[in-house]
Formats: C-alpha cells, structure tokens, sequence
C-alpha cells in the first residue's frame, strides 16, 4: 500500500489514456451520449446570425419565398436579408440562390 498525505492506494497505479480506437469501446456510445459528455466538459457557442438564418431556411422549407424572409433589401450586389427568428444578414444574390436551392 502506497500512502499518500490523505489516502492510500492499493496496487500499481494505472494511467488514464483514451481508447486507441473506436472499436475498443463496448457498448459503442450512441451520438448523443458523446455530445452531452462533451457538452459537461466545455461549452457551446452560440449560434450567430448565418446559422439562424440557415436553420430558419430548414425549418419553412416548403413555403413560398415572401413567407420565409422577412425582409429582402438590396443595395448594389449585397442584400440585406432577415429571417423570420434572425437579425440581418448581409449576403449576395447568389449565395441567397443557392441557399433556397438548397433548402428548398
């Protein structure tokens, strides 16, 4: 028995090391778990304007464009855009075509 300054411990001392690979898990940890245990351990950011604007996208695909916007202004190439959760975003004419393309 090893004594410490307050506690002892029995046997050779083991050193904590992640697995080497996936396979050496069992059960394998569904998605989930994995990110609830990393979520204990760090935080996570918060999603910014783009995110909101794309996930508002997700979420009315489907409805007419005037329906998923907002507001639509355009100032040269750049448009100014707003979700209907989100705050503007400023994007181009293409990237909002190829968003609704997408998430239509």
């Amino acid at each position: 028995m090893i004594k410490g300054a307050a506690f002892g411990v029995e046997g050779a001392a083991v050193i904590p090391e992640f697995p080497g690979k996936p396979g050496n898990l069992d059960p394998q940890p569904l998605t989930w778990e994995v990110f609830d245990a990393i979520g204990k351990r760090t935080r996570w950011p918060d999603p910014d304007r783009y995110s909101d604007l794309l996930s508002s996208m997700r979420a009315t695909r489907g409805a007419p464009f005037a329906e998923r916007l907002t507001k639509l202004e355009s100032s040269g190439d750049q448009l100014n855009v707003r979700s209907l959760t989100g705050e503007d975003v400023v994007t181009t004419r293409p990237q909002l075509r190829a968003m609704v393309s997408i998430y239509s």
